[in-house]
């Protein structure tokens, strides 16, 4: 990311779930334009959760002509919290500009190597020096080959730092796993990087780094279209981070990311309803969650996580929306205690065009996505439809219209 003004909102960047975005640059000698302007926000100008490792400045220096510095060279001004961090790892951001040179950051941040503090696109003289711990200066190295295009040159030091700091927490070990991956996108390599992390996973078994690589792997098999393949590895995760335990956040997403992937396969015609029980079980067991919040965000289910972590107190059908669709609706309902459930829908001559069943539903807020498709996977023809929603003891109809 280079040469953004990301102002009044409530979180200029909100990094989630094993994402790294790079917001780095560099500078000759007396150059010093700001990179990116991250000012005014709400809440956070950079905001971090969820294994996430945004790059936001290693500094080094390279002499061998005019000198050239690497950093961030962001300016942060103005924000409530500069950078919140919720990892346990430490988010580099060398070399920017903070307002009134004290940076305001939570969780643990280094910005040591400061540029000067400016007003604006003021100037700043760039620091000296650079970092002597090895990990780091290899993931310098790394970043400077990346810059230079050398990207297998690169995987090779991401390389060395995760065989040194396996089964350990360390800072970069999500952040050369997240450059690997990066180098091989650039090379537009998506299976090669699905063999390098199969790699992984079986140079290192029942580590940490294990479950990564599947899920990253996963992410990989759904850019290129192998779509059954990806919600299959993002289901491994699910299984794994739930066996190591403490993972709740890393599961949630995984769970976020099959009803994503087996949406796309439901709008092909095949997957039907797995989307909506990877959906549902999110947002039953994870209500609080990062990604079930974003879930909630894209079905529109503006509710607080505090009111769906209370049980619903009857059943209900509300209705769908959006309302005319094209190409797929969401039906959400509420059960206040277990039951066997059916949803049909109907066209206006009462024939029956798609139904979804499943017997001992736990009490909680659901929602379903009809992707317009008939119990054959072919496509409804444009018209209205009732939804229905049934329990043994409950029955409620919905009406929508449904637009080629």
């Amino acid at each position: 990311m280079d040469w953004n003004d990301i102002s009044n909102c409530y979180s200029g960047i909100r990094c989630y779930n094993y994402s790294g975005p790079d917001l780095t640059n560099h500078r000759e000698e007396g150059e010093n334009d700001v990179n990116n302007y991250i000012h005014s926000s709400g809440y956070a100008g950079v905001y971090v959760t969820s294994y996430s490792t945004p790059d936001l400045g290693v500094y080094s220096s390279m002499g061998g002509g005019p000198v050239i510095y690497q950093g961030g060279f962001n300016y942060f001004t103005d924000n409530v919290k500069d950078i919140k961090n919720y990892t346990a790892s430490t988010i580099y951001a060398q070399v920017n500009w903070w307002e009134n040179d004290t940076p305001d950051n939570y969780g643990s941040v280094n910005t040591s190597y400061q540029a000067d503090v400016v007003l604006g696109m003021g100037p700043g003289s760039l620091p000296k020096g650079g970092s002597t711990e090895e990990m780091l200066v290899f993931y310098q190295e790394a970043r400077g080959l990346e810059e230079d295009s050398l990207y297998l040159d690169a995987v090779a030091l991401y390389d060395s730092i995760i065989v040194n700091d396996i089964g350990d927490e360390s800072t970069l070990l999500n952040a050369a796993m997240i450059g690997i991956e990066r180098c091989y996108r650039s090379m537009k390599a998506e299976s090669a990087f699905v063999e390098k992390m199969d790699e992984l996973r079986i140079a290192y078994p029942n580590q940490l780094v294990t479950t990564v690589a599947n899920y990253m792997a996963a992410g990989a098999l759904a850019r290129i279209g192998d779509l059954n393949e990806s919600v299959d590895r993002y289901e491994t995760s699910v299984a794994e981070y739930d066996e190591i335990g403490g993972m709740e956040e890393q599961e949630a997403w995984a769970l976020f990311d099959i009803g994503q992937v087996a949406e796309m396969l439901e709008e092909a015609g095949s997957g039907l309803g797995k989307a909506s029980q990877a959906n549902n079980q999110l947002l039953t067991k994870y209500p609080e969650s990062e990604a079930a919040i974003m879930l909630r965000e894209l079905l529109g289910m503006h509710k607080d996580p505090e009111v769906l972590s209370v049980l619903p107190t009857r059943f209900k059908l509300d209705h769908p929306y959006p309302n005319p669709f094209n190409p797929s609706t969401t039906i959400q309902f509420e059960l206040p205690k277990t039951a066997d459930i059916t949803i049909t829908i109907y066209d206006i001559l009462g024939r029956n065009i798609w139904s979804y069943e499943e017997t001992d539903k736990p009490a909680g807020y659901y929602s379903l996505l009809w992707t317009g498709l008939n119990s054959n996977g072919k496509q409804a023809a444009s018209g209205v439809y009732l939804v229905s929603f049934s329990t043994p003891e409950f029955r409620a109809v919905q009406k929508t219209v449904l637009i080629r």
